[in-house]
């Protein structure tokens, strides 16, 4: 089936649950806004929907496809994410970071 599916996820760190069960289904082409106060586990929920972050339990499924098991390469031909983190780029130009 096509768009993200998500199988009873738990998401955490360290193997400690933060978030979960969670059951959810996104259509591709639709909307879907994550909303909630600070500490709640949102970027803990899309780090874990990229790949960046293990589930401590249940799958997170992109058109078909386990996010887990697909290599990087994999996973950025399907999925890409864009957070608010900090990066050190070094002596890197602007052009070459982006």
């Amino acid at each position: 089936m096509d768009g993200v599916t998500l199988s009873e996820l738990v998401v955490g760190h360290g193997g400690r649950a933060l978030l979960g069960p969670v059951d959810a289904y996104a259509a591709p082409g639709r909307l879907v806004a994550l909303v909630g106060p600070n500490g709640s586990g949102k970027t803990t929920l899309l780090r874990t929907l990229s790949g960046m972050l293990p589930p401590v339990r249940g799958r997170v499924v992109v058109d078909g496809r386990d996010v887990h098991g697909l290599r990087a390469v994999e996973r950025a031909a399907v999925l890409a994410v864009v957070l608010t983190d900090r990066v050190t780029t070094g002596v890197l130009d602007v052009w070459t970071a982006v």
